[in-house]
């Protein structure tokens, strides 16, 4: 018998469907607002998740900010939270979402950014760039 275990890193898009008013341009827009972690995996299958880090991007200028832990496990569960800027810390090396040479989509109409192979939004059903 032998064991399968891996590491890796993933990142997981959270739904946050408010305006967001980046606190570096100014712009009133939708936002991408993920996580990050640390996951084992055993066998291929992801079983624990660890290091979770939240973080919001501006969909205009792109800029990345760290978001309060308490507010990002609330998003993560579904909550309906609003992020506010006291929320918010400079995020020290982070990197936008999707930056790890995937390839992004962004919906033309509601400013969601996916990095999956969608054809339409899953928010609000228009079609992809």
């Amino acid at each position: 018998m032998f064991l399968m275990i891996g590491i890796n890193n993933g990142e997981d898009i959270l739904c946050y469907d408010k305006a967001f008013r980046c606190p570096h341009c100014g712009t009133v827009k939708n936002c991408t607002v993920y996580m990050t972690f640390v996951q084992l995996l055993l066998f291929f299958i992801p079983t624990v998740k660890w290091g979770k880090r939240y973080y919001v991007q501006c969909s205009d200028c792109g800029t990345v900010y760290e978001l309060d832990p308490t507010v990002g496990k609330r998003l993560a569960r579904g909550e309906d939270v609003e992020i506010l800027p006291e929320d918010l810390g400079k995020a020290q090396g982070a990197e936008p979402f999707g930056a790890a040479g995937r390839h992004r989509k962004q919906c033309p109409n509601c400013g969601f950014v996916t990095d999956e192979d969608y054809e339409y939004c899953p928010h609000c059903r228009t079609k992809l760039q």
